[in-house]
């Protein structure tokens, strides 16, 4: 009961920091002009953008056992055999959609004491379905609401002298919510950033982006850090996961 009563009190404190934080950024956007033309396009428009982008993510966290995890990206890099990070989206007037998609596949292997050689590998799926709706739309604040989903896939393997052995994969969905936008410091500098909170199968999860990007004629550059973190059931072989590191994205605007 008193890990309930904590975990509730925890989601209560991050939903009143999502809030306070709301308000500011709201009284922030105040500004003569209410609604920012954009590139000459009517709010009617379907606009569309694709982003591709890299995140030097390490993870973190806890096994159900006590154990640290602890894995630098330099790490993940070098055993990387497959990965891609890339988020698509569309906007008509106030309503918005976006999908980011994060895959990767780790492999690693090492030789026992014993001469025999042990592979290790593991996949994993990250998706994000969001829903947005815009609040305030100025000469300095561009402020979302948004709702959705947050999955992970995880598949762990393991081979041994030729013979494969694959534990059972984890999958988990959960709805978030939370906002998203940028505050406008030029007609080429912004500040993005991202926040959201949810629950579902696991106990809770959240995440936070915040950075700055420089607008060209055809794409943004942004750079930001990214933090996203979950905690699991206590019968769960881990018990919290997070990912978190620098983040540089090229986004597409059509």
């Amino acid at each position: 009961m008193s890990m309930l009563l904590e975990r509730g009190t925890r989601l209560k404190r991050s939903c009143i920091g999502v809030f306070a934080l709301l308000s500011l950024l709201i009284l922030f956007s105040y500004a003569p002009k209410e609604v920012r033309a954009q590139s000459g396009q009517s709010s009617d428009d379907w606009q569309f953008a694709a982003e591709i982008y890299v995140w030097g993510a390490s993870v973190g966290g806890e096994t159900s056992t006590g154990s640290d995890i602890d894995v630098d990206f330099d790490d993940l890099l070098s055993d990387l055999d497959l990965g891609f990070m890339g988020a698509v989206g569309a906007k008509k007037d106030k309503w918005g959609i976006i999908a980011d998609v994060i895959y990767l596949d780790v492999s690693d292997g090492t030789t026992l004491d014993s001469g025999v050689r042990v592979n290790g590998e593991l996949t994993g799926w990250i998706f994000h379905p969001i829903v947005t709706y815009n609040l305030v739309d100025s000469d300095r604040l561009d402020l979302n609401v948004l709702a959705g989903a947050r999955y992970l896939y995880l598949e762990p393997g393991v081979e041994e002298v030729g013979v494969t052995r694959v534990s059972e994969s984890s999958s988990y969905w959960d709805g978030i919510a939370g906002f998203r936008g940028r505050v406008l410091l030029s007609d080429k500098w912004y500040l993005p950033y991202h926040l959201d909170i949810g629950a579902g199968n696991s106990d809770f999860t959240w995440q936070a982006l915040g950075g700055i990007g420089y607008r060209f004629k055809w794409f943004d550059l942004s750079l930001a850090y990214r933090y996203l973190s979950w905690d699991f059931d206590d019968d769960e072989a881990t018990k919290d996961l997070n990912l978190h590191g620098p983040f540089a994205g090229f986004i597409f605007h059509f």
